[in-house]
């Protein structure tokens, strides 16, 4: 994202930019990579951010979002075995990560005195795993209900004038 940032956000000169995502690097880091992953992640940001304030561009962070396990018995099954036999399911590997980076990116956030849109808490349930009704069968991908459910925050968010503490 932040290699395309000049061509595809800057050249555009638009008044406001919302930076969101980050999953498939944490997606594709390579195993035992993932520390310089986060911290490439983290980078990335800052210079996204960094080129928007320096062409005067107001920006807008938002949080990535968990995953949810794939749906079915067998998917089902195999967590509940993990769990017993004290294994970390990948999706709880993966939301580890967003989670840590999320943190990050809230701290970030507030440091600039940017606003920060908190997608992860909006469409995720009581234990912090994306909701099922915004999650498609792969337990990545988002529903057209977790879109539509974020355009909404995201409006009302933007229209109350929230400042980056305020958006929760």
């Amino acid at each position: 994202m932040h290699e395309r940032f000049d061509e595809d956000v800057v050249a555009l000169e638009p008044a406001k930019v919302l930076i969101w995502g980050f999953i498939n690097d944490i997606f594709r880091a390579e195993p035992g990579k993932m520390e310089e992953t986060k911290q490439r992640i983290q980078s990335g940001y800052k210079a996204m951010v960094a080129a928007a304030e320096k062409e005067g561009i107001e920006v807008i962070l938002a949080t990535e979002v968990s995953i949810r396990g794939e749906a079915g018995f067998a998917n089902w099954a195999a967590s509940v075995i993990g769990d017993i036999l004290g294994k970390t399911s990948y999706q709880s590997m993966i939301n580890g990560h967003v989670k840590e980076v999320n943190i990050w990116l809230k701290d970030f956030a507030r440091s600039k005195g940017i606003t920060v849109l908190d997608f992860e808490s909006l469409l995720a349930d009581s234990d912090g795993t994306r909701k099922s009704e915004f999650a498609v069968d792969d337990g990545s991908h988002l529903t057209a209900a977790a879109y539509a459910t974020m355009s909404k925050y995201t409006q009302d968010a933007l229209q109350a004038g929230r400042t980056a503490n305020e958006v929760k």
